[in-house]
């Protein structure tokens, strides 16, 4: 689906962000990038998105080689959307429904389609009683999901989320996992930052670790933290339900969930 070859993209100060990677993404995948801050996470998504220019490599999709022109770009950024960290940074129409109607409108739908669509889209995530509130005047919260209708609408095959649980309190965190799990059963495939390591174990299908710009590490989550070294290099913790599984030394398969801990606990006992 998603094949980069050799990538490279430098600052302007000629600092390298993204540092000769190779990197792939299969259709389907629930993907986590994982890495300290500086590590090159969002540079390798605005890369992925189109909205920055590899210095050199090549980067292909679905087996084609993407080209930067403004058409190439639109057909990209039609298949790949991204959801930034911070909403504001996404947001700037007046109303909600004028931010998800934007994108479906240069797609060359007629005004009946893009209404169908963007109304269809506000349903799916629960904010059709937003729809004419200003995005800059809503909450934390609701600037999320407004964020993510706006590219849910260009009915994108894969979705990049920039840390999606940020800023988020516990309740509202976990309504976006659950939406994350709902897209991805719906047939999306998912790529996803996060320093939340106990719900990158739990997600993640994949793992894809990156240090100074650098591909250093990748596999499924049990591979990525049973590799100490890798943790340590990367500045990455262990998730506690394998913190507390690996203090009870135990050959056992590790737990995935706190219940299955607990389960396992109780077994012991």
């Amino acid at each position: 689906m998603i094949e980069l070859k050799n990538i490279s993209y430098h600052y302007p100060d000629s600092t390298a962000a993204i540092d000769d990677i190779c990197f792939s993404v299969s259709e389907g995948e629930k993907l986590v990038v994982a890495g300290a801050n500086g590590a090159g996470k969002s540079t390798l998504f605005l890369l992925l998105n189109g909205i920055l220019k590899p210095r050199k490599g090549d980067y292909f999709f679905d087996g084609k080689k993407t080209g930067y022109s403004k058409r190439e770009l639109l057909a990209l950024r039609q298949q790949v959307g991204i959801v930034f960290q911070e909403p504001d940074s996404q947001l700037f129409s007046a109303s909600v429904y004028e931010e998800v109607a934007f994108g479906p409108l240069n797609m060359e739908l007629s005004r009946d389609e893009v209404r169908q669509l963007v109304d269809s889209t506000l349903a799916a995530l629960d904010i059709e009683s937003l729809k004419d509130r200003p995005p800059h005047l809503l909450s934390y919260g609701q600037k999320k999901r407004v964020a993510i209708a706006s590219v849910l609408a260009m009915n994108p095959r894969i979705i990049i989320f920039d840390e999606p649980t940020a800023g988020l309190d516990p309740a509202h965190a976990a309504e976006i996992i659950v939406l994350l799990e709902k897209l991805h059963k719906a047939g999306k495939t998912i790529i996803i930052s996060t320093h939340d390591m106990n719900f990158a174990y739990q997600w993640a299908g994949r793992m894809v670790v990156l240090h100074k710009g650098r591909v250093v590490g990748e596999g499924t989550p049990n591979e990525v933290f049973a590799n100490e070294e890798l943790l340590k290099q990367s500045q990455l913790e262990l998730p506690f339900i394998l913190q507390v599984f690996k203090a009870l030394n135990s050959d056992a398969k590790s737990p995935k969930t706190m219940d299955e801990l607990i389960q396992y606990i109780n077994t012991r006992a």
